[in-house]
């Protein structure tokens, strides 16, 4: 899915004194994966908390849909008519337009340029019911007859590869490009979606499907595009001085290679994280699913 933004709301010092500031920015294609929602915290502690941790803390559009067993698209046009505030995460420029600083030659107004990544912008209202009445580009219908087709050409390539291995006598390991399409539902970080999928499908040992993991974020580097098996198309690069233990993910590319100053869209998981989801899973009662630790 993808949309076209034109406007976000401006920073308070722009709507405090539009005579004297204007803000726009560079109309930039964005994807359910650059949205985010405040998730509220609990009144009952809200007294103890500081003002701005009272705001809420930025989650996700794909992390709440997840949790709500809604697509992306129903749980953000839901969010839309329930008039929640929906905030971007954008790349580009922005343009601060300010009026006071006029060129006594040109006459024209002083222009500066914003660098969007700075922070998580709103959308506008009038942002926001475009989104809800237009249907977004790249939009995946799973409708009943696409799912069947899909699951059945999923099981009949498992079934034939585990039918040519028992031919042979054995059962043999598979390589990612048997897997790399097929994704594990319910989970919320590559490396948990990867550890079921390394243990459960691949047959992979615990030390093999850390480096498999590694392997990946070599190749990525945080620039180019990987598929990790059970999770789906994201960025990974392993973290500078503790590549052994650590690795950074994304959903964009980044150029990070710390594990510190990260900022909100660039997350990290450890060997020990990856360690506890490959050992400690469990699979839940009804058939294709699995739990997340």
């Amino acid at each position: 899915m993808s949309w076209k933004i034109y406007r976000v709301v401006s920073p308070d010092f722009v709507l405090n004194k539009p005579q004297t500031f204007q803000f726009s920015i560079v109309p930039e294609s964005i994807n359910e994966y650059n949205l985010f929602l405040v998730s509220p915290k609990e009144e009952s502690v809200t007294d103890s908390l500081t003002a701005n941790e009272q705001k809420g803390t930025f989650i996700s559009l794909i992390e709440l849909a997840e949790d709500s067993g809604k697509t992306p698209l129903n749980f953000l046009r839901k969010s839309i008519r329930l008039k929640r505030a929906v905030f971007v995460r954008l790349k580009g420029q922005g343009r601060l337009t300010i009026f006071n600083e006029i060129n006594a030659e040109t006459k024209e107004a002083t222009l500066k340029e914003v660098d969007l990544k700075d922070q998580l912008w709103e959308l506008p209202e009038s942002e926001l019911e475009q989104m809800l009445l237009e249907q977004p580009t790249e939009e995946i219908k799973n409708d009943g007859s696409q799912l069947s087709s899909e699951n059945q050409s999923i099981n009949k390539t498992k079934t034939e590869h585990i039918a040519a291995d028992e031919d042979n006598g054995e059962l043999k390991k598979s390589s990612n490009k048997d897997f790399e399409n097929i994704k594990i539902t319910g989970k919320r970080k590559p490396h948990t979606a990867f550890a079921a999928y390394a243990k459960t499908e691949m047959k992979m040992e615990r030390d093999d499907a850390w480096k498999e993991l590694k392997d990946l974020a070599q190749e990525s580097k945080g620039q180019t595009e990987v598929k990790v098996p059970g999770w789906g198309k994201t960025y990974l690069r392993r973290v500078r001085l503790k590549s052994e233990k650590e690795i950074l993910f994304s959903h964009e590319p980044f150029d990070f290679d710390k594990d510190e100053n990260l900022p909100n869209w660039v997350k990290k998981f450890t060997f020990d994280q990856f360690q506890t989801s490959f050992t400690d899973f469990k699979k839940k009662r009804h058939e294709g699913s699995m739990k997340e630790v």
